[in-house]
This record gives C-alpha cells, sequence and structure tokens, in this order.
C-alpha cells in the first residue's frame, strides 16, 4: 500500500481529483440559482379595451360600463415585449349572475405567455344592467329612387314575413318610431330582387337605434316593376271548321277580360283584345275544355294571363227554314227609289242550322238580311246580301245570296218610295255587315251564354227570291 501511494502516477492521479473536488464545492454553491436569468422591462399599455363575459343577452342589456379602457404596466423580457400588441392583453368583466342595475365589478386581466402583471388601473368598472323587451312590428318597406320612364311600381313583397321582432332595454322600447328597410329602384325595368335587404330601427325622431337587436336582421324583398297595363274585354276569333253535322250549343271562356302591358300610347288605342282564337276543328261532339293561348299584340309586351280555358258543348245540329224573313234596304241616296226586280216583294226564304237549344227559341224576327244601295245611281244593280244570324246559328248554303233592285228617280224629291222598299229615309244601319263585298267578318261575344250576332256571307237567291245557304268566313257554329 505504501508502495503504491509513493508512487509518481498514482500521486498524480490523486492530485488531479481533489483538485476537481475543490473546483466543485467552489463553484456549486446551493444557496446560488442554477442558471443565470436575463434581464428583465417594463411597459405601459394605456389604453386596453374592457370586454364583457357572461352577459345573459336574453334577460338584459349593456346599457353603461365605465370606464371602457385600462392602463395595464407589465413586465418580461425584451423579446416579448416588442412583440406583444395591446390587443393581445385581453380586459374582461364578468356579468353572469348579475341582474338589472348597476354593479362594480373587477377587471381580470389575462396576459400573453412571458409576461407578468405589474400594474392595472382602475381595477374596478362601474356597468348599469338593464332589462330587455321583445316586441313584433310591422316592416315598412321604402324604395329609393324612380323606375325607367314609363314603368311604375308594384306593391312590395317580403319574404318569409313583413312582421319582424325587436330587442331593447325596457325603457327604450317605447321610443321605436318605424322598422325598415330601403330597396333601390332607380332606372329599373324589370323586378328588382333584394334576397338580404337589412333592416334598420328608428326612433320617433328619426335617428338610428345602434342598440336595437332586430329578428331576422335581413329579409328578401321584392319590388314588381311593370309597364303602364290596361284591363280588355275579351272578343274570341275562330279558326277552322266544326266536324260536320255538328254545331255548338256553347262556349264560354273562363275569363271575360285580360290586362295588357305596353307603352301608353299603344294602350290608349285598344278597346278590346282579339288575340285569343279557337281552332274549331278541335272541338268534338260533347262537353269538353280546350287551352287557348293568348296571342301577342303589334306593340304590347306582356299579356295576363297567358292563356285561358274555354268550355264548349258541341251536339248534332237541326236545320229549320224560314219564310217571308223581310230584306232591309239602306243607303240609298236622297232623291232614289228601289224596286226589287228579281222577285216579287222583298223577302227571301233562308234555311239554317244550329244547336237545337238555340233553334227553339230562333224566331223569323231574330233574323235580318239587309242590302245596301249606298253609293248607287239610278239603273239596275245587282247587290249582295247580308244576312244577320243570332250566335252560333249559320245558313245551310254556302252559295252567294243576291238580290236585283231598279234603282230610278223618285217623283218627289226626299220623299219615299210608294212600294216602301228604299229611300234615302230608311234608318236601318247594321252593327257589323261587310257591305258589298262580300267578306264578312264574324265578331262573337266575349261569353258563350251571351246573345250575339255574326255578319254571316251573302247568299246567292233563285229567281223566286230565297235564298238557299251561305258562304263565310269561319264560322263557331
Amino acid at each position: 500500500m505504501d508502495k503504491w501511494l509513493t508512487h509518481p502516477t498514482a500521486l498524480k492521479v490523486i492530485s488531479v481529483v481533489l483538485g476537481l473536488l475543490l473546483w466543485a464545492v467552489v463553484h456549486f454553491d446551493p444557496e446560488s440559482p442554477a442558471v443565470a436569468t436575463a434581464p428583465t422591462e417594463s411597459r405601459v399599455f394605456e389604453a386596453v379595451q374592457v370586454q364583457t363575459v357572461g352577459l345573459d343577452e336574453s334577460k338584459y342589456a349593456l346599457s353603461i360600463m365605465e370606464p371602457t379602457v385600462v392602463r395595464v404596466m407589465v413586465e418580461g423580457r425584451l423579446s416579448a415585449l416588442t412583440t406583444t400588441k395591446e390587443s393581445n392583453i385581453i380586459a374582461t368583466v364578468d356579468l353572469s349572475d348579475h341582474g338589472a342595475g348597476s354593479h362594480q365589478l373587477p377587471v381580470v386581466v389575462k396576459l400573453p405567455k412571458g409576461l407578468q402583471l405589474l400594474e392595472l388601473s382602475p381595477r374596478t368598472v362601474n356597468v348599469q344592467l338593464e332589462e330587455i323587451q321583445t316586441k313584433p312590428f310591422a316592416l315598412d318597406v321604402r324604395t329609393e329612387g324612380k323606375p325607367a320612364e314609363g314603368y311604375t311600381l308594384g306593391t312590395p313583397v317580403v319574404a318569409p314575413a313583413s312582421e319582424v321582432k325587436v330587442t331593447l332595454p325596457r325603457d327604450e322600447m317605447g321610443l321605436v318610431g318605424a322598422v325598415r328597410t330601403v330597396v333601390k329602384v332607380e332606372g329599373q325595368r324589370k323586378t328588382v330582387v333584394d334576397k338580404r335587404a337589412p333592416i334598420v330601427v328608428y326612433d320617433r325622431a328619426g335617428k338610428l337605434m345602434d342598440n336595437a337587436v332586430v329578428s331576422p336582421s335581413t329579409v328578401e324583398v321584392e319590388v314588381p316593376i311593370t309597364q303602364p297595363s290596361k284591363t280588355l274585354p275579351l272578343q274570341l276569333s275562330y279558326t277552322g271548321k266544326l266536324g260536320a253535322g255538328l254545331s255548338i250549343a256553347s262556349l264560354q271562356p273562363s275569363l271575360e277580360e285580360v290586362t295588357v302591358f305596353g307603352p301608353q300610347e299603344v294602350l290608349d288605342k285598344l278597346s278590346v283584345y282579339d288575340g285569343a282564337s279557337v281552332d274549331l276543328s278541335r272541338l268534338k261532339e260533347g262537353k269538353g275544355s280546350l287551352k287557348v293561348k293568348m296571342l301577342p299584340l303589334e306593340g304590347i309586351e306582356l299579356i295576363e294571363p297567358a292563356e285561358l280555358d274555354v268550355n264548349y258543348d258541341v251536339v248534332p245540329l237541326e236545320k229549320r227554314t224560314f219564310t217571308g224573313i223581310k230584306i232591309t234596304v239602306k243607303g240609298l241616296a236622297d232623291g232614289l227609289k228601289a224596286k226589287r226586280s228579281d222577285a216579287t216583294g222583298d223577302t227571301v226564304q233562308l234555311t239554317v242550322s244550329g244547336a237545337p237549344s238555340a233553334m227553339a227559341g230562333l224566331q223569323a224576327q231574330d233574323i235580318e238580311v239587309i242590302a245596301d244601295l249606298a253609293g248607287l245611281e239610278a239603273g239596275k244593280h245587282t247587290v249582295n246580301l247580308d244576312v244577320k244570324l243570332p250566335r252560333f246559328i249559320q245558313l245551310v248554303d254556302g252559295s252567294p245570296l243576291t238580290a236585283v233592285y231598279d234603282i230610278s228617280e223618285s217623283t218627289v224629291i226626299g220623299s219615299p218610295p210608294p212600294d216602301g222598299s228604299g229611300g234615302g229615309t230608311t234608318p236601318t244601319p247594321p252593327t257589323g255587315g261587310t257591305g258589298g263585298s262580300g267578306s264578312p267578318k264574324p265578331t262573337p261575344s266575349p261569353g258563350g251564354d251571351e246573345e250575339g250576332e255574326e255578319s254571316v256571307g251573302p247568299s246567292s237567291g233563285s229567281d223566286s227570291g230565297s235564298g238557299s245557304g251561305a258562304g263565310q268566313s269561319p264560322d263557331p257554329s
């Protein structure tokens, strides 16, 4: 052992170990900190916004909070201080478990990591809580501006409803003057739809109430914008022909008036709408209904409705012959007289057809035959006869119906002819005849059950003066 201790190498090792132990004792003092800390600094944030938490908004509203900002002094490392913004510091006031009235509540500050609170001023704030109330109000929809020239505004339509709920402190609810939304229509030519029109609340003085809570906060508003319109009576027109042996007992449209839209100058010229045409070839025997489209008129942009239903009753026709139907002479110039020369007397015989219900009440006086001598001078003239028949009644024969008249000067100027067959004073104006043109235009009444007449094409008479048929444009019977 003594030999080992006296060995030079062993002495060196022992010396090194003892030196290390001595160094450790000196430098690892248990009362001194293990790691040296970096230097810290402080910073002041002058206006940190105070936020509220825990408010039961279904019962109360915060009307007053004073002050709304606090002064905060913090301490921390320089690196943490330089990256911290005022918005990173959260100052809150807890309003839970507090009812209506005034309260002085502490401010709680939450700091970013690495910072410590040194000072908070003030440490409390005063708050005023008020009981709130919710009431329904009718929504007032206003328009801003004017539509394009000649266009008119319709009544705004609101979805989902025109009533909204407003929530305010109870003391302020009585100040509400209007709950309103505004839609801009300046220069518009078509319907305006605002799917998210904001709703605002005004007091009685017209001042905006910012603290009002509205449910819903937005609505969908549709403001119709249309051109000038005019309501016109409906007059059906006809095309095609009924099947052989059939006649119309009744024909009734589902409406009697239509509304047309267009420039005012065009509307002023219209007195009837005749753009709905019934194709008679589509009518079958029996009762039925037919959809008819409204055809556009020149200058008209829109017709409402776009189509209508026409209810009809088609039955087998029956025929009847009427004799002694008097011819009414009209249009003879003053100083002239006329006498029929192709037959004895001014009467004709006509065979007509129609539905049994229409034929049952038909009388001779319901049929009018007119000879129009307007513009004819002295001499012999063959004139077309216009036959006026009740609605849905027609002549059986389609041949032209004519009569021959001898026109001469009267013995006494201005007096009626001795035989009473004509003269300048015969006041028998037709209601839509075609004169001597031989091309009549049927003008049926708008209602299937209303009594009306239509001009039927002239028929040719035999030497005896009786008419046996009619040539005419499409007829509903």
